[in-house]
Formats: structure tokens, sequence, C-alpha cells
């Protein structure tokens, strides 16, 4: 008998994965959602060999052709050795903190009467780029160079160099402040904390009216355009996979849905609790809901295909009724 087709097993996968979301989603443990006005200024701090806090030295420490900078992949490494190339050239990471300086963002600043330039607010810089407290910075390095190595990494002074040595294990690094992106949960919570946002950094209703654009993530696919940077499957040594190839999109789609439902029902929760960092008591929330739900196109009336199709025989949600609704919900909570 002939075994099934591969892409009859792809699809099988994609099922189970789907049936076990929200399964996955309740099994998570519980995070709090500290987030960044600078980087980790709420985490505990991690301390290097000498009892010192671990600081940020910026994506130059990682740009020697030796280690990240190579300008294509070397031979017979498990790691592909041209992460930083492929960063700066490709990944839009690295102008997070231009998409400040143009119009638009300078714009949106006006609108938000935030006092100053964009890519001088702490409101903007907390996810355009690697923003940190002085005391929390081991070497200079520029805000300008955008989302870098140690945003998603974590702070690198006290690993940069062991973790270059043989066999240095990968714990090792994690335990002196290395982030485990190779988890796919801490990966994806990492991620959430600027594509879905925390209690000290969000996008909120205020900032997509103003022309921020509204936030939607999904790991895999965002991943593959970012592009990746990383061997996928990952390798304990050069052409020896640890992972099968066949199902790390799946793990990694499934995984992150299931992270981000999580994430999802958090900032629901502080929302309605008033937790924001700035302490303003904004409910109902209205970035919680679709943007159609309550407008029309944007354009004139009789170019509106809402206003051609009418409401005939239903009567059209208002603010009002949102509004009580919401704070319905409120009361349920509180109660």
């Amino acid at each position: 008998m002939q075994s099934a087709p591969k892409s009859n097993w792809s699809r099988a996968a994609l099922c189970a994965a789907l049936l076990l979301l929200p399964a996955l989603a309740v099994g998570l443990p519980a995070t709090e959602n500290n987030g960044s006005k600078p980087a980790d200024s709420n985490a505990d701090p991690k301390k290097d060999s000498n009892g010192e806090p671990v600081k940020y030295i910026g994506p130059g420490s990682c740009a020697a052709t030796s280690c990240h900078g190579s300008v294509k992949p070397v031979a017979d490494s498990r790691i592909l050795q041209n992460e930083y190339s492929t960063w700066i050239v490709k990944d839009k990471h690295s102008r997070a903190y231009q998409a400040l300086t143009g119009d638009i963002g300078e714009r949106i600043a006006r609108i938000l009467k935030l006092n100053s330039k964009a890519e001088q607010a702490s409101k903007c810089l907390a996810c355009h780029a690697l923003y940190t407290t002085p005391e929390q910075r081991g070497r200079p390095f520029e805000l300008s160079e955008g989302v870098s190595c140690e945003n998603c990494h974590g702070p690198a002074s006290a690993w940069l160099g062991p973790h270059t040595t043989r066999d240095w294990p990968h714990e090792k690094s994690v335990a002196l402040g290395m982030r485990d992106t190779r988890d796919v949960i801490h990966r994806t919570e990492k991620c959430l904390e600027c594509h879905l946002g925390t209690k000290d950094k969000f996008v909120d209703h205020e900032m997509i009216a103003a022309g921020h654009p509204d936030l939607f993530f999904e790991l895999d696919s965002f991943s593959a355009v970012m592009p990746r940077h990383w061997k996928s499957p990952r390798e304990s040594a050069p052409g020896k996979p640890v992972e099968d190839a066949a199902w790390v999109g799946v793990r990694d789609w499934s995984a992150g849905q299931a992270v981000q439902l999580r994430a999802e029902m958090e900032r629901l929760t502080w929302r309605a609790k008033g937790e924001r960092f700035d302490k303003k008591d904004v409910w109902p929330e209205y970035s919680e809901l679709s943007c159609f739900a309550c407008h029309h196109a944007l354009a004139p009336a009789k170019d509106s295909w809402r206003q051609e199709h009418g409401f005939a025989g239903r009567r059209p949600a208002t603010s009002y009724s949102v509004c009580s609704q919401n704070k319905s919900i409120r009361r349920a909570h509180k109660n």
C-alpha cells in the first residue's frame, strides 16, 4: 500500500495544530507583560562573572566578518555567520528608527502633541530603537541603528566573548543574560512586546487615529519575510539538524498563535483594569475592536458602498451601544 503524500501529512499536522491551539494557550505559563520604557528597565538584572549588571553594547559588537558579519553563509558552520549582514541590508528592523524621521512619523508626533520630534520621544523609541538608560550602556551606540541584535537577544556584555569559544553551551549564555530565542514560546513573547504591546509600551486607538499602522503579527510568516537570519532547522553541528524540517513551520505557527492568544487576553485584562503605565483610564479601548465595526470607508458618502447598501431591516451599531457593552464588560470584571 502506498504511503500518503507529504502534503497530506502537512495538512494533518496543521489540522492538529488548529485543534490544539486553545489547549496550548490555557496551558502556557502566565507571564508579566513588563515591557520596556527603556529596555528591560523593569526586569531583574542579570550579572556578569564579576557580579556587575550586564549591559548593552550595540550591534557593531557583532559585525566582525569572523563573527556574524560575513557577506555570505560560511561553509561547515552550524550557524550562518552572516546574520549581521542580513539584518542591516534586508531586515526592516534595522530601519525602524528611520520610520520616525519621515513625514508620517513627524505628523503622528504632531497630532499626538508629543512636544518633541518622534525620534526623540520615549513613547516611540521604546519599539523603534535599542532604547536604554545611560546606566545600561556598556559602549556607545546610536539609536539610529534601529531595532538591533540586543533588542531580541538581550544585553551582551557578559556573554559576547565567552559564546565565541568552542563548545560553549547555550545555557551558559542564557544564564548571563542572553534571551533564549531557540525556545519558540520565549521568542514569540519577545516579538509580541512590540508587535502586540505591554502595559508599558503599546499602540492604542489614539495612536492609530493619528496615523500609526494597526498591529498584527504571525510568527512564522513574519520570520520568513524578515528574512530569517538563522538556520532552519537548527543544527547541533554542521549538517546535523536537531529539528524535523517538515515540522518547524507548523510548530512556529501554532505555538506563536497560542502565545499570542494568551497575550491578547492579558492585554484586554490590563486595559479593562486601567493598568496602563501612564495611568490613563481609557475604556473602552477601541483598538481592541475592528476598525470597520465603527468606521465607514473614509471617503465621500456618495462613493461609499456602505451608504449605498443602506440599513434596511437592521439598526446600525452606534458608539453609544458599543460603549454600553464595554462598560458592562468592565462592571462584570470588577464584580
